[in-house]
């Protein structure tokens, strides 16, 4: 709180000059869940994240009430090389354009509205990316999850997300046209095409479309015995970090199934379930884990492998799947050790290297390396491996 009383005050301070707000190395400003909304006065010339420093919008599912709001006229916000910024079910108000350089992190947009208050910005850019290299590729989350670019010019023209030649290639997830949204093609500047844009991309076996898995499982209406299907391709990796908490849709022991997910989240646990109890729910099958640990759920051939930090599988029901180096088991799985198929880290794709639209990790012979089973395909449509690694790819 000491931070952010002191960011605060600087912002206050600043009326005679328009200087910029600096969070610097070490420190962190956070609005949270309504209780600390940061209001930028009109003197203010910028908030600058610098190398250490961390800027968060966090607030609670199904709210946006964490909040950055900045004058009338607009301010920038600058996150330099070393510098943090996560963003997560906020409203970000007033802002020119959230700019991220190479070597900074962005590691995470999930349910952000970006608005203003009617001023005229002309194709000036929500998100500007295009600085990012090919080597950020752990720096910049994978998808940013139902976002909405609340464009209020008389004609708008605003871009939505400027990215670069070496950006690396970032999902984004939700509906085109609900809210305002001016989604992709002529409101981007993406010569490149690094940015894709994908709508209902979330199947469920009754017909329904969601945009996210997290839409699917609160949605009211979904049922244990309902599977959810994700329908991106092979290695499309999202940055979902899935809460069986709070859900509204029937989530127990013996479902729903997700099948087809690939969860790399930057920050936070691949799948988890909050409360205190440690009882598993719902099943993934035929999902990839990248990052994130992997708690209290039952996965049935799945691959596991080490992108960038440990992965740790804790009160887990495994069936048979493939665990790469450096994947951590605890004592409270279920499942004897003939189903878990371990490879080394060569095996798989490099962490430094992976993106979109690769080969499943370790190539074909990974994702089908459970033993054949009538009726069951992997994500090309080729019958299920037989049992034991062939190695490397294909």
């Amino acid at each position: 709180m000491a931070v952010r009383i002191a960011l605060f005050l600087c912002v206050l301070s600043s009326a005679a000059s328009a200087q910029s707000i600096i969070v610097g190395s070490g420190a962190s400003d956070e609005s949270s869940n309504g209780t600390d909304v940061v209001v930028l006065v009109t003197s203010v010339g910028g908030i600058e994240v610098q190398s250490g420093g961390t800027l968060q919008a966090n607030g609670k599912s199904g709210t946006l009430d964490a909040r950055f709001t900045g004058p009338a006229s607009g301010v920038p916000i600058s996150v330099l090389s070393g510098g943090t910024i996560d963003l997560q079910f906020a409203r970000i108000e007033n802002v020119t354009t959230l700019s991220v350089a190479a070597a900074a992190k962005f590691r995470r947009c999930h349910d952000v509205t970006f608005t203003d208050s009617g001023w005229t910005p002309g194709t000036l850019p929500w998100i500007d990316i295009s600085g990012m290299a090919s080597t950020d590729r752990n720096n910049l989350a994978f998808s940013f999850n139902r976002v909405t670019f609340a464009d209020t010019q008389a004609t708008p023209a605003r871009v939505n997300v400027k990215a670069g030649a070496n950006t690396p290639l970032l999902r984004m997830l939700g509906q085109t046209y609900t809210h305002g949204n001016r989604w992709g093609e002529s409101f981007d500047d993406d010569v490149s095409e690094r940015v894709r844009w994908d709508s209902n991309a979330v199947q469920r076996s009754d017909g329904g479309s969601f945009h996210t898995i997290h839409d699917a499982l609160n949605s009211s209406s979904t049922l244990t015995t309902h599977t959810i299907t994700v329908t991106l391709g092979p290695n499309a990796f999202i940055d979902e970090s899935i809460d069986f908490e709070g859900k509204k849709g029937a989530i127990d022991i013996t479902g729903p199934t997700i099948r087809n997910a690939c969860l790399a989240p930057i920050v936070g646990p691949a799948v988890q379930d909050s409360d205190a109890a440690s009882g598993r729910r719902a099943k993934f099958y035929n999902c990839v884990f990248a990052r994130g640990d992997v708690r209290e759920t039952t996965l049935q051939f799945a691959t596991i492998f080490n992108a960038d930090t440990g992965i740790t599988v804790d009160e887990c029901n495994v069936g048979r799947t493939l665990v790469g180096s450096g994947v951590t088991f605890t004592a409270n799985n279920v499942g004897s050790d003939e189903n878990l198929l371990t490879a080394t880290s060569a095996f798989f794709v490099a962490s430094s290297a992976y993106n979109f639209y690769l080969v499943s990790p370790g190539g074909n012979a990974a994702i089908d390396e459970a033993p054949a089973l009538p009726g069951e395909t992997d994500w090309e449509g080729h019958s299920r491996g037989v049992g034991g690694k062939v190695g490397g790819s294909t």
